[in-house]
């Protein structure tokens, strides 16, 4: 089949120019964060490790009293950092990709307690540092624009348990992205 052998060809390229990856991920700027990723992919190229990197750049909540949701983690991140395994099946040059990762980071949050009597209590605030704590399922298509240059798309499903005052429940997340690299 010529597209197999195509193909082959172009994974023997793409071991010639180089296992390491470094992109950015386009979506986190909704999240107004910046996500950096380093991947390393192994000779066969078959299997990747790949450390994600990120960091807030807006927090949404320095002056609401009250703070605290669902999604908070996502809204005031102060830094994220994981660790993903990813699974080539056809080899990095046919783009699919299946992987597991787990992931932590930090998040600001408020909470707000009333103390007076009604029925205009004055009320108080607390600034307070949250952890949060995940693991995914992860599916995505790698597609080589060039030998150099790489554009990845991905979606994952899974847990996550927010660590606060409150008493979090361990809970059902998703991530995606679209990031953009370079291979050297």
């Amino acid at each position: 089949n010529i597209s197999v052998k195509i193909a082959d060809a172009l994974d023997s390229s793409l071991a010639k120019s180089g296992r390491h990856y470094v992109s950015v991920n386009i979506f986190e700027i909704l999240f107004t964060s910046a996500m950096v990723s380093y991947e390393y992919f192994f000779p066969s190229g078959k299997i990747s490790l790949r450390v994600p990197v990120s960091a807030g750049l807006l927090n949404t909540n320095k002056d609401r009293p009250w703070t605290y949701g669902q999604n908070e983690f996502y809204k005031s991140k102060l830094f994220n950092a994981g660790l993903e395994f990813n699974y080539y099946p056809m080899g990095r040059a046919r783009g699919y990709f299946a992987g597991l990762s787990v992931q932590t980071g930090a998040f600001y949050y408020r909470s707000s307690y009333y103390y007076g009597y009604p029925p205009y209590p004055p009320y108080s605030s607390q600034n307070h540092t949250g952890y949060h704590y995940s693991a995914f399922v992860n599916n995505g298509c790698l597609i080589q624009v060039t030998p150099r240059y790489q554009v990845a798309i991905y979606f994952g499903l899974g847990l996550k348990q927010d660590d606060t005052i409150y008493d979090d429940p361990v809970g059902s997340t998703a991530q995606g992205g679209f990031s953009m690299g370079f291979r050297f």
